[in-house]
């Protein structure tokens, strides 16, 4: 469960990590769209962090906003947006990755990193992550904190927060 590449999302001064192996594409789109099952449920049902739905290959994904979930602020843009795709079996999740949308592939190269400012996306590779500290954690939506030189890294718990996601879709069903 924590071996293996990790996907980073930073945003300000965090940074939360998924297995790279999870993440099927990250893809630009223009908005979200509300299922009917969501847009009725009561506020006080509908968790914050749900932004939306997206289509993608004829798949409808549930997105979240990572921002929301972890209680981390930022300065939010309109779309469009990038979208982490994560694939769990056969249930998928996005995550709003963000900032910046456009980063020209110099920028890119130059930096291992993609995004502007202080929110974007990048990696740490099996052998820097079998380096480094790794505490398990039972908070909500996370397996555990990766420690990089006194700075914390989260391990997002993606299967939970699934989880979380089909128990709402159900209960409205």
């Amino acid at each position: 469960m924590t071996d293996g590449d990790k996907f980073l999302i930073s945003i300000n001064d965090k940074t939360f990590a998924v297995d790279a192996d999870v993440v099927a594409a990250v893809v630009e789109v223009e908005r979200f769209f509300m299922l009917p099952v969501i847009q009725s449920s009561s506020s006080s049902l509908k968790p914050r962090y749900i932004k939306g739905t997206i289509t993608r290959r004829g798949e409808v994904i549930v997105v979240i906003d990572i921002e929301e979930l972890f209680g981390v602020s930022s300065v939010r843009d309109k779309g469009p947006y990038r979208v982490a795709v994560i694939k769990k079996d056969t249930s998928s999740l996005g995550i709003v990755i963000p900032g910046a949308v456009q980063q020209s592939k110099e920028q890119q190269s130059e930096t291992g990193a993609s995004g502007s400012g202080r929110e974007r996306i990048s990696f740490i590779w099996k052998e820097d992550f079998n380096k480094l500290e790794f505490e398990p954690s039972d908070e909500n939506y996370t397996l555990g904190f990766i420690d990089t030189a006194g700075k914390k890294i989260r391990l997002v718990d993606c299967q939970k927060i699934l989880e979380e996601i089909q128990k709402l879709l159900s209960r409205r069903q």
